[in-house]
């Protein structure tokens, strides 16, 4: 790589002297299109390597962002099955408990008195259907 200095000190060189091969570059007008289309294309190469880049990343960002989305989502459900059985449990409970605890007297001689109305009622009838059959 030349710098600032070597720059300056071929101009002068080439100033002072009389034109020589050594010192001309020659590049023909085929060189020179067939070096410019191949920039050409190495330009187009990057730009598509760089929309490929991006469309993968965009991808990815999606597919973070739906992987995110699903575990919200498990996390829910299982949230939610955690709070079923806890509920089915509690039901439980309590239907194993329903009617555990003892009555008081007054409670207690009601709850008779509707039962032995509802025998009386009861035998009231079978004996009623059975004098219609016979």
């Amino acid at each position: 790589m030349k710098d600032a200095i070597d720059k300056r000190n071929e101009k002068q060189k080439i100033a002072r002297s009389i034109v020589k091969r050594s010192n001309v570059v020659y590049i023909t007008k085929e060189e020179l299109k067939r070096r410019q289309e191949e920039e050409e294309e190495n330009a187009k190469k990057q730009l598509v390597l760089e929309q490929e880049r991006e469309r993968a990343e965009e991808i990815l960002r999606r597919l973070e962002l739906e992987a995110e989305a699903d575990e919200a989502k498990k996390t829910q459900e299982i949230e939610a099955i955690k709070y079923l059985n806890q509920s089915q449990e509690e039901a439980e409970n309590r239907h194993k408990m329903y009617g555990q605890n003892p009555m008081d007297g007054i409670t207690q001689e009601k709850v008779g008195v509707i039962l032995s109305d509802n025998d009386k009622k009861i035998e009231k009838l079978f004996k009623e259907a059975n004098e219609k059959k016979d």
